[in-house]
């Protein structure tokens, strides 16, 4: 959910697996035409937080990660996801481009998600529109992970050391990884170095 720190950890982990970052946050602000730290007008709310702006929102992040993936990239897709619906076609699509995905579960608890809100609206430094309020529908409101996305779920502490959950995303990408044949190189083989260099 909103508060738990999906943008600092795709941050972090995007130099060491040599991916592109597609905040949704950023995406949906570009789409109507807003600058990243510009906040819409109350009028407009409803629209840009509405449905059909949201499938339209996921929609592009869906595109851009996959132009990544095709350009040789990984693909770190920072959104909620907290519905199937958002799920299942990222889920698909790369089943279809022959990669693997894997859902990041970030445990958050309450207080320290709702603290983490109030702090940034009173700074002002960040894209996201999130409140509180918004955390609370979202938690209210979320489909909890089943069947086959289960089988790429990793939780992971929203306090704990992203290292950690590097070590245990590559573990996971290369047990997902498709057979060779397929093309895929994995952005976890173990001469990847965050500057550039082998190591």
């Amino acid at each position: 959910p909103s508060g738990s720190g999906k943008s600092v950890l795709a941050s972090a982990l995007a130099p060491w697996l040599d991916a592109v970052v597609v905040r949704s946050d950023l995406v949906r602000k570009e789409l109507f035409g807003l600058a990243p730290l510009e906040r819409a007008p109350e009028a407009a709310k409803a629209e840009l937080y509405g449905p059909a702006a949201g499938e339209r929102t996921y929609a592009e992040v869906l595109r851009r990660g996959l132009a990544a993936v095709a350009g040789g990239r990984a693909a770190l897709l920072d959104a909620t996801y907290l519905l199937e619906r958002a799920r299942r076609p990222v889920l698909e699509a790369a089943a279809r481009a022959g990669v693997p995905c894997v859902i990041v579960d970030i445990e958050v608890a309450p207080e320290v998600a709702r603290a983490r809100l109030r702090a940034r609206a009173a700074r002002g430094d960040d894209a996201s529109d999130a409140d509180v309020a918004v955390y609370e529908e979202q938690t209210r409101t979320a489909e909890p992970l089943r069947g086959a996305e289960l089988l790429r779920r990793l939780a992971h502490g929203a306090q704990d050391d992203p290292a950690l959950l590097l070590v245990r995303l590559c573990e996971a990408v290369e047990r997902l990884s498709p057979a060779p044949a397929a093309g895929f190189r994995s952005p976890c083989h173990k001469d990847r170095d965050p500057n550039g260099g082998t190591g």
